[in-house]
């Protein structure tokens, strides 16, 4: 099995995920909000240097019961040693290749952003994804810190043929104003934000 597999592009391509979100604000306020995105790459084209492009246009919608609306268009490219893909004028890299358990990578290599390394963890592992189980995944940490005052984790899974299946982000802040609330992990503010794979497909 290729390591392209884990970010295949084609022309007519399109993944549609769920994206939940919890924000949380002082007083333990709860605030959730569910959306739809839908990815289909509707162009491939050549760049001046040469390279393919794989133009994605991304809609939204707020409920599966409503038509799609277009959100953004973003791009990707798979090279040999490396898969990137530009989000709202942003390039990152968001794969590397060969896959090796423990590899480290910078994912802001193309912009001006700071380094933020990336690492392989668990592959070849099973993951679930709405009672779907796939196979021989591959998750990708951007973040893994977490104290008795702050969390912030931030991974990404991907499956062979289907690329990324799930993405979780949590950046909370612990209650610190009182010595009963410190190491119990209550929440005083912050957000958890996961997406996760509906469908995949090809239109025609």
């Amino acid at each position: 099995m290729s390591d392209y597999t884990y970010f295949p592009l084609e022309l007519g391509q399109y993944q549609v995920y769920e994206v939940s979100e919890t924000r949380y604000n002082i007083p333990n306020i709860e605030i959730q909000a569910k959306y739809y995105i839908k990815e289909e790459v509707n162009e491939v084209y050549e760049n001046p240097t040469k390279d393919k492009v794989y133009k994605i246009q991304r809609f939204k919608k707020q409920d599966l019961a409503h038509p799609w609306k277009i959100d953004s268009v973003w791009s990707s490219q798979l090279f040999a040693n490396r898969a990137i893909r530009t989000e709202n004028n942003i390039t990152q890299v968001k794969l590397v290749f060969p896959i090796q358990s423990g590899q480290y990578w910078n994912r802001n290599e193309y912009n001006n952003l700071n380094v933020e390394k990336n690492i392989y963890q668990n592959i070849g592992e099973s993951f679930a994804v709405n009672g779907n189980y796939f196979n021989n995944t591959v998750s990708v940490y951007l973040k893994n810190d977490s104290s008795l005052i702050t969390k912030n984790v931030h991974f990404e899974v991907y499956a062979p043929t289907y690329g990324m299946i799930y993405s979780e982000k949590m950046v909370l802040a612990y209650c610190q104003s009182s010595p009963t609330c410190i190491g119990k992990n209550q929440i005083d503010f912050g957000v958890v934000r996961k997406i996760k794979l509906l469908e995949k497909g090809i239109s025609k």
